[in-house]
C-alpha cells in the first residue's frame, strides 16, 4: 500500500419527492337567454318541418320568437314520365 491517503468526499442529498397535481375539468351547466333592443324575445314552440303544400299556404308563428333549430320545409315531389305523344308529362306535388 501507498503512504498517500485516499480522501473521499459523500455527499447525501435530501430531495422533496415529485408533487403531482391532476385537475379535472368540468364544464358548467349554463343557460342563455339572448335578449335584443332590451326585450327578451319568446322562444318558438311549434313545428320544426312542414311538407310543402301546392294548393295553400302555411304560416308559422315565428315572427319575433327565437328557433331552437332549423326549420325544414320538404322539396315538392315531382315526377316525370314519357306520353304517347313522345313528349314528357310532369306531375307536381303528391
Amino acid at each position: 500500500m501507498s503512504d498517500k491517503q485516499l480522501d473521499i468526499q459523500v455527499v447525501i442529498e435530501k430531495r422533496e419527492p415529485d408533487i403531482r397535481i391532476g385537475l379535472e375539468h368540468q364544464k358548467p351547466d349554463i343557460q342563455v337567454k339572448i335578449v335584443s333592443g332590451g326585450e327578451a324575445h319568446e322562444t318558438y314552440d311549434g313545428a320544426y318541418h312542414a311538407e310543402s303544400l301546392i294548393e295553400a299556404p302555411q304560416v308559422f308563428p315565428t315572427k319575433d320568437k327565437l328557433m331552437k333549430d332549423d326549420f325544414t320545409v320538404d322539396e315538392v315531389t315531382v315526377f316525370k314520365v314519357s306520353n304517347p305523344t313522345g313528349g314528357w308529362t310532369y306531375y307536381i306535388g303528391k
